[in-house]
């Protein structure tokens, strides 16, 4: 896809050049085979899936902070609760609220191993890149 290989050139800072292509009117009376919603909806979960594959730091810890806000949010009155009468009323919101925090932080830390993996992956890649004959007349690496 022409969304994959974009991501691909960015992250390993290849060159790329335009090239001009002629358009011509579609024909009289043919319709066209895209369908707005189907084809947009396919788009848009490929460009998430780019994201969480590229940038999965973010894309984690970004759900861990929400889930661990909404846990601690649900969390405060039990706690208030528990100040006030000295007794837990709502055990299982505790329990799920603790499991939710919980849940958050490893959300987080999914997202740095997930992000130490990217970065070792594109390392490789781009020595890789690094290592092919030059295609230029000066020699040396990759064409500029």
């Amino acid at each position: 896809m022409e969304a994959d290989m974009n991501a691909h050139a960015a992250s390993m800072s290849l060159p790329y050049a335009e090239v001009d292509v002629r358009f011509s009117e579609r024909p009289e009376g043919s319709t066209s085979k895209l369908s707005t919603v189907g084809d947009g909806w396919r788009i848009l979960r490929r460009l998430l899936r780019l994201f969480r594959d590229w940038r999965p730091l973010l894309t984690f810890s970004v759900a861990g902070l929400l889930t661990i806000l909404v846990a601690v949010v649900v969390l405060i009155p039990v706690l208030v609760d528990y100040a006030e009468t000295g007794l837990v009323a709502r055990q299982p919101t505790l329990i799920v609220a603790g499991a939710a925090i919980a849940l958050g932080f490893g959300l987080v830390a999914t997202g740095m191993i997930l992000d130490r993996i990217t970065r070792l992956r594109l390392e490789m890649a781009r020595l890789l890149y690094l290592a092919l004959p030059s295609s230029s007349p000066h020699g040396g690496g990759p064409p500029p």
